[in-house]
This record gives structure tokens, sequence and C-alpha cells, in this order.
């Protein structure tokens, strides 16, 4: 009986590891809808425009305006659409999660090791306002799929439906101004700009 009960404990017992693919957070980031605004503020200050992608983007396709449910994600990622070193915000200037390249080639990256797996380039005559973009809904979900394609089981799934954005302080990006290339895993990630 003894050994039964001794069996049964050790069979209960689980050591589970897992590997979460994940960029560091801004020190002080900003966050929520108002993250959201000092992002646009900062990108007009550049004269350039940018793309919210990350939790916040899936968060607006979920089809929320409540101010409480965009401030639950750690932080906010935008990546910049422009190559020049001038016109890209230093890292995590304004506590915003900034996403740069400075060639076609190389992944985006907030100045850490990680990059992201798309790489999208403006089409030459695309003329767009500066400010802050939400990505469209075709682009966040072709990117989920490619995640899940290239990090199976490590890649944490956001859950929850698409359905419409509601949040409209900011406009939708259309997919006709861009190009976007999906890049492998040993395709060189971008460095960050020196402080200007």
């Amino acid at each position: 009986m003894s050994m039964s009960m001794s069996m049964a404990m050790s069979c209960s017992l689980r050591l589970e590891q897992r590997l979460e693919l994940c960029a560091p957070t801004p020190f002080e980031a900003v966050r929520g809808i108002e993250g959201l605004r000092v992002a646009d503020k900062a990108l007009k200050k550049y004269k350039v425009m940018g793309m919210l992608v990350g939790g916040l983007a899936r968060e607006a396709w979920r089809g929320s305006s409540d101010p409480a449910d965009f401030s639950k994600h750690k932080d906010v990622d935008v990546l910049v659409l422009a190559r020049g070193c001038g016109k890209h915000p230093e890292q995590w200037e304004d506590g915003v999660d900034w996403w740069i390249s400075h060639k076609v080639a190389e992944r985006p990256t907030n100045g850490s090791s990680v990059g992201l797996i798309w790489r999208v380039s403006l089409k030459r005559h695309a003329e767009v306002a500066p400010g802050l973009y939400l990505c469209p809904l075709e682009l966040l979900e072709d990117s989920i799929r490619q995640e899940e394609r290239m990090f199976g089981d490590e890649f944490v799934v956001y859950g929850g439906k698409f359905t419409t954005v509601a949040l409209n302080e900011f406009p939708v990006l259309s997919a006709q101004y861009f190009r976007v290339k999906w890049a492998c895993d040993n395709d060189d990630v971008a460095s960050h700009c020196k402080p200007h």
C-alpha cells in the first residue's frame, strides 16, 4: 500500500520548462491609449509614419474601446516605416517600444537581439501623413499565422476573435501602401540607431 502511494505521489510531480520569445520592455513604458497618443505625437515630430504592432494592435482589432483593456498591456510597440536614422526615434524614446530597420533585408528590432519576423516597406509613391496607424487586419492575421508556423508551440497565441476597430482615434493603415516580406529566423536583425 505504501509503495503504490509513493508511486502515485512521484507520478504527480512534474517539472515543466517553456521557452517564450519576447523582447525587453522599456524601463518606463507608456501604456494604453495614452501611450498610443504619445507615440503618435513623437511620430509627427519626426515627420514619419508608424504602425501599431503587438498586443495593442490585437486589442484594437478585438473591437474594444475601453481604456482599461488597453492599459493591461505592458507597452506600446510601434514599427517605424522609414529607413533613415534621422527619422527614427531613439531606442525607447518617450517610453515607446520603437521597432526600426535600415534596409529592406533586415528584420526590424527594438534594440535587442529580437527581430520581427516580417519586414514592411512603403511603396514608392505612397503618400501617407505622419503619425500612428493601426495595423490592417489582414496583415495582423497573416503575421500571427506566420509566427505560429515559425515558432510552433513556443509561440504564445493571444486568444480572442478579431472583429472591427472601435478605437477611431487612429486610422487603419491601408495594405495598398506597403509591401510585406516574411523573414527567415536566420535573417539579419537590424541594430538600433546611435543616439542623436
